[in-house]
């Protein structure tokens, strides 16, 4: 009985093919149409806790921005933690490029992803893969510790979405659900 048996190479396999699988689906759709975590629109950091000056009046025209009216403040936005549903966080970002100026998200305590802009004030999109960590609880930073020029961050349009903003880096994983329909699939202990 091969289920019994444990065989490296079958479980070798079939992790290769479900892998290569959830990376040749091509998502198409609007990315910014999920569920949207924050769009800075109400004037009011809701769902934010502010430290230091450089949040300190609320978004300006929409968007978390440390840079007004003076890009010499510091200061840190930190999120309420919330629940990672969807494969991708879509979000637009601007400002600095040093890491002293950056956009987070920590999972389990960790800093998972980091992002800055590109010296400019710009927004671009930007997605970051969460398809490892559906189902967990994130927390999200806009942080400002520069003083130099372009010290300064802009985050607008955090969503959560099936459809990266961006083509992906890194590649998908499969959630854990997935794993274990598979395992069953192909025969084989989805916990091994």
């Amino acid at each position: 009985d091969q289920t019994a048996a444990f065989l490296p190479g079958r479980y070798l396999i079939a992790a290769a093919e479900l892998i290569k699988g959830e990376n040749q689906q091509t998502p198409s759709g609007d990315p910014w149409s999920g569920e949207v975590f924050d769009d800075f629109e109400s004037g009011k950091f809701e769902k934010w806790k502010v430290a230091g000056a450089a949040f300190a009046d609320g978004p300006r025209d929409g968007v978390a921005n440390s840079g007004l009216p003076n890009e010499k403040a510091h200061g840190t936005l930190t999120s309420a933690a919330f629940q990672i549903n969807k494969p991708c966080l879509n979000f637009m970002i601007a400002g600095g490029r040093e890491k002293t100026t950056s956009f987070e998200i920590w999972i389990d305590g960790k800093s998972i992803h980091q992002a800055s802009g590109k010296n400019n004030a710009t927004l671009e999109a930007m997605t970051w893969n969460l398809s490892p960590h559906i189902g967990k609880k994130g927390e999200l930073r806009i942080i400002d510790e520069d003083k130099g020029k372009f010290g300064y961050i802009m985050v607008d349009r955090i969503v959560q979405s099936d459809v990266p903003a961006v083509p992906l880096t890194s590649p998908r994983f499969p959630g854990e659900q997935t794993i274990a329909e598979y395992a069953k699939s192909k025969n084989l202990d989805p916990h091994i």
